[in-house]
C-alpha cells in the first residue's frame, strides 16, 4: 500500500493548511507514472504501426494489437466506432482490448469473435460506409446445406406458396437417393451439384458457364431471399419431412418447357428377354405450384418382338 500525502489550502475557520491522505495500491501508482502515456497493458510495448493503408493493401489486426500512434488502424477504428455509438471509451485510444473487439465485432453483424479472428480491408471498408452489415443466416450452414438451401429457393422461392413448393423440391432430393436411377447419389447435396443437368438453377451457370458456388449463391440473393429462413428449416428436416409428391423423383415447368420436356422420353426400353419386355414409362403424380411431378416406374410387357 502506498500512502501520498497533498497539502490543499483551506480558508474556513481561519485553518491555513489540510493535510489529505490518499490511498492507491502500488500497481495504480505505477500505471500513473510509468504507463500514463500509453494504453497498452502492463508489461506490453507499443506494436509496430500499421496504418489504415496496411490494412486496405492486405495486412490484418486482431485482438491484442496496441499502437497509440495518431495514424494507428486501431486508432481509427476506435473512432470510428466511437463516432458510430457503437464503443462508449474515453481513455486514450491504440489498443485493440476487449470492449473495441466487442463493439467492432457487433458492428459487424457477429453474434461472436474469436480472440484469432483478423480484421483488415473489409473491416476498414464496412466503417468508412458507416453501416452495420449483418451476418446473414445463410453464412452459418454447412456447405452442404447452402448448396440445398441454394436450390430450393432457385427453383421454388418464388412460387406463389414458395414455403410448398421448396417441400416439394426437397421431396424429390431425397426421393433420388433411394431411387435406382440416382442412387449413387448419397446425400442430398450430391444429388443437386454432382447429379449434371438435371438441376438447371445449378447447371446452367456451373456446367454451362463455369460460375463458382459462391457466384450461384450471389446469383440467386440467397442471403437475403425472404424466404431464406424457410429453405432452411426445409432443408434442415429434409429426411423427415413429409412427401407431398407421393414419391416423386423428376418436376418440370410446363410453361418453360413448352410442355413434357423433349429430351426426355415418356417411354422407354429398360431390358428384354425372349419372354417379355421392360419399359420406364413416365408416371405423372401430381402438379404443385408451377411444376408438374412424377417419376418413372417400369412395367412388364409380353415380348412381341421375337
Amino acid at each position: 500500500m502506498v500512502l501520498l500525502w497533498r497539502k490543499e489550502p483551506l480558508i474556513d475557520h481561519g485553518v491555513k493548511n489540510k493535510i489529505m491522505k490518499i490511498i492507491i495500491t502500488e500497481n495504480q501508482l505505477k500505471r500513473l507514472i510509468l504507463e500514463s502515456n500509453s494504453p497498452c497493458p502492463e508489461n506490453k510495448k507499443e506494436d509496430t504501426l500499421i496504418t489504415i493503408n496496411d490494412l486496405k493493401n492486405g495486412k490484418t489486426i486482431k485482438k491484442g494489437y496496441c499502437n497509440s500512434n495518431e495514424d494507428s488502424a486501431v486508432v481509427y477504428i476506435q473512432s470510428r466506432l466511437k463516432e458510430l455509438d457503437k464503443l462508449n471509451w474515453s481513455g486514450k485510444l491504440g489498443y485493440f482490448g476487449n470492449k473495441t473487439v466487442d463493439a467492432l465485432c457487433d458492428f459487424l453483424g457477429y453474434t461472436s469473435c474469436p480472440d484469432t479472428m483478423e480484421y483488415g480491408k473489409n473491416t476498414i471498408k464496412a466503417l468508412e460506409e458507416g453501416k452495420k452489415t449483418k451476418k446473414s443466416l445463410f453464412d452459418n450452414l454447412s456447405e452442404e446445406d447452402k448448396d440445398v438451401v441454394t436450390t430450393l429457393i432457385a427453383e421454388a422461392g418464388g412460387e406463389d406458396s414458395p414455403y410448398e413448393g421448396m417441400q416439394a423440391v426437397a421431396n424429390v432430393i431425397k426421393n433420388r437417393i433411394n431411387s435406382r436411377e440416382f442412387s449413387k447419389y448419397k446425400t442430398p447435396q450430391e444429388q443437386v451439384i454432382n447429379n449434371k443437368y438435371d438441376f438447371s438453377c445449378w447447371n446452367d451457370y456451373t456446367v454451362k458457364k463455369s460460375k463458382t458456388k459462391e457466384e450461384v449463391y450471389k446469383m440467386w440473393n440467397v442471403k437475403e431471399h425472404k424466404q431464406l429462413k424457410n429453405a432452411i428449416e426445409i432443408t434442415k428436416n429434409i429426411y423427415s419431412l413429409s412427401d407431398i409428391t407421393d414419391g416423386a423423383t423428376h418436376y418440370y415447368n410446363p410453361k418453360k418447357t413448352g410442355g413434357f420436356p423433349k429430351n426426355w422420353k415418356k417411354k422407354k426400353k429398360y431390358k428384354s428377354n425372349k419372354n417379355y419386355i421392360w419399359y420406364e414409362e413416365w408416371e405423372p403424380i401430381k402438379k404443385i405450384g408451377n411444376h408438374n411431378f412424377g417419376k418413372y416406374v417400369i412395367k412388364k410387357y409380353k415380348n412381341t418382338e421375337t
